[in-house]
């Protein structure tokens, strides 16, 4: 059984405009389901007790089209102000999270190539020191995938709505993670076919 101070809950931020994709890019198919799905899926293959889509821009296509496979433990969250920044997002997950006493793991719904396998690792070393933040380290930098443990969910709820939580992995000692996977998003359509190619060649390399 684990422990209490063990717990954690997934924040999945997909508040963008996704100006740069020109439509809905998290709903755009790839690989036979939509970008989403992928963070999604990664998310429901942990020991997380619950996980918050946290909508903005696009909230209701994706709350039309993206069905949620278990009510109980997978929930939409709508950003009244997305428009402000990513940390608004981040800030209304922490409110939701504050009351919960489980520590918060906040990703990004545009990496399609973070699966189960990176978060489970994440969490594996955010248990070996559950007091500290534990984060995604990728091509010479610090990032989401990021696990907050109770006692820095306070910084968060202070974020400045304009800025993500990064400076809190900078200005503090932090556990780090490799995850390359890390390194790549979806922001154009040219994106969204190197992710096809990428996966595919994901895909290849497991079944041998």
């Amino acid at each position: 059984m684990i422990n209490t101070q063990l717990k954690l809950n997934i924040a999945i931020l997909a508040a963008g405009a996704a100006s740069r994709f020109g439509a809905c890019k998290l709903l755009a198919p790839l690989n036979g389901k939509p970008v989403l799905n992928y963070s999604l899926d990664a998310a429901s293959q942990t020991d997380a007790h619950e996980v918050f889509i946290i909508t903005g821009g696009w909230h209701q296509d994706i709350e039309k089209h993206l069905e949620l496979r278990n009510a109980e433990k997978e929930h939409f969250l709508y950003c009244q102000n997305w428009q402000e920044g990513m940390g608004a997002s981040i800030k209304l997950a922490a409110n939701i999270n504050k009351d919960k006493s489980t520590a918060l793991l906040i990703m990004l719904a545009d990496q399609p190539l973070i699966g189960a396998e990176q978060l489970n690792l994440l969490i594996k070393h955010w248990r070996d020191q559950p007091e500290q933040i534990c984060c995604a380290q990728f091509n010479n930098t610090l990032g989401a995938p990021a696990i907050f443990p109770i006692s820095a969910q306070q910084e968060l709820l202070t974020l400045p709505n304009n800025l993500g939580a990064k400076r809190l992995l900078t200005n503090q000692t932090v556990n780090t993670v490799s995850i390359p996977e890390a390194t790549w998003d979806i922001d154009t359509p040219a994106n969204l076919s190197q992710a096809h190619t990428l996966l595919a060649a994901k895909a290849k390399t497991g079944a041998n």
